[in-house]
């Protein structure tokens, strides 16, 4: 089961060089960590980042970063990359919504991050 879910950077930007009406690209970069917590080899914690490659997108709307962190315990080693690859489909989408909420305000409306595949 995975707790403790916390965002501890969140951060969108609109960018005023964005032209409204035409086309965009945003591409994304994307890091996931999972790592012990404290001497109990059962706790993991779990660190998604997201971030905009904006020298690489054309005319992006937004700069983009976001982390997204969570804990699990886990009873039997072998449950380890099952929550994994669980925590990773939640945590991404916790991230989409964010993104989403970060954007909705801003001048150029919300943003979605795109569906990726499942973290390694």
């Amino acid at each position: 089961m995975l707790y403790n879910f916390i965002y501890p950077e969140q951060h969108a930007k609109a960018l005023h060089d964005h032209r409204v009406g035409e086309l965009y690209t945003l591409l994304w970069d994307r890091e996931w960590r999972a790592f012990p917590q404290g001497p109990d080899q059962n706790k993991v914690g779990f660190l998604l980042t997201l971030r905009t490659r904006n020298d690489e997108c054309k005319n992006a709307p937004y700069s983009v970063e976001l982390e997204v962190f969570a804990e699990a315990e886990t009873a039997v080693e072998n449950t380890r990359e099952t929550i994994e690859k669980c925590a990773a489909e939640m945590m991404l989408g916790m991230a989409r919504e964010r993104i989403r909420m970060l954007t909705s305000d801003g001048p150029w409306g919300s943003i979605m991050l795109p569906v990726f595949d499942q973290p390694e």
